[in-house]
């Protein structure tokens, strides 16, 4: 059971537990999922940094184990909804970026918490979610042959229409935008969507743009493909692992592709021991 001391640096058991049990019954009430991510961002910003770093944690470790899911659900869409967007069509923004997105200086503090109550989880996927942009997350991926030849606008006109004549070549796309166009197209299967979750290589923010759609970042096989995925970033796989079966955390632990440090901390979750690096070199 994940405990966090009540003394100096920490958040204290009954409060982080009394916040948990908040978004967990406003998450219940609420159905709609724009509405969902306002209220999480308003929980976000309204619960201290300490508190907030343990919520992250206790949230993460006890999707499975706890019946927590339905909390980290709520929390991993508004991460991946709230995280600063480069500068190419990614998709449309579900609410105004201000409505969504936290004052840098909050993510910090709650950094700094993680950071002195050792709680690796939390400082590595806030860490990386909002405060780094990788060198393979600011350009665009050369286009596949079946696709180059047709403009942005006509593949977006395509991936929102109901025919599904265009459907293969469109789900070869990398172009984050048309994916989660086709990602919210109600003719896009499971299937469809575990083969953009598994095409390699895969644009990250393809990746995401798939995830900002619900029912696909509720859905084990779309996540275990996107977790499998060489392209995912360490960050992302730490995300979605919480909303995986057991059996599957344990799987990734031994996939030597994935960073060692993410590695090792599913590791420790389930008493595997990985050499990493100090919590503050991470």
């Amino acid at each position: 059971r994940f405990v966090v001391s009540a003394g100096s640096g920490g958040c204290g058991e009954i409060h982080r537990a009394e916040r948990l049990a908040f978004l967990d019954a406003t998450l219940t009430a609420t159905r709609e999922a724009s509405l969902r991510l306002r209220r999480v961002a308003r929980f976000v910003r309204d619960t201290e940094p300490a508190v907030l770093a343990c919520v992250f944690e206790a949230a993460a470790r006890g999707s499975v184990s706890e019946g927590r899911r339905q909390v980290w659900l709520g929390l991993a869409h508004w991460m991946l909804n709230a995280r600063p967007r480069p500068r190419f069509p990614v998709g449309h923004w579900p609410l105004p970026e201000d409505e969504l997105a936290p004052p840098g200086t909050h993510i910090a503090q709650t950094i700094e918490a993680a950071l002195q109550m050792d709680l690796r989880f939390t400082v590595l996927v806030l860490r990386d979610a909002f405060a780094r942009t990788a060198p393979d997350e600011s350009r665009l991926l050369q286009l596949h042959p079946s696709v180059e030849k047709w403009s942005l606008g006509w593949r977006r006109e395509r991936a929102r229409s109901a025919e599904t004549e265009h459907q293969p070549f469109l789900l070869l796309d990398t172009t984050p935008a048309v994916v989660q166009i086709v990602a919210e197209n109600p003719k896009t299967l499971e299937p469809h969507a575990v083969q953009i979750a598994s095409l390699r290589p895969q644009h990250p923010w393809a990746l995401q743009a798939l995830l900002f759609v619900p029912r696909w970042l509720g859905n084990d096989r779309v996540c275990e493909a996107a977790v499998r995925n060489n392209s995912t970033p360490g960050w992302l796989v730490l995300l979605l692992a919480p909303l995986l079966p057991r059996k599957v955390q344990m799987a990734l632990v031994h996939l030597q592709y994935i960073d060692r440090d993410v590695r090792s901390i599913l590791g420790q979750w389930h008493g595997v021991q990985i050499a990493h690096k100090p919590i503050e070199n991470l």
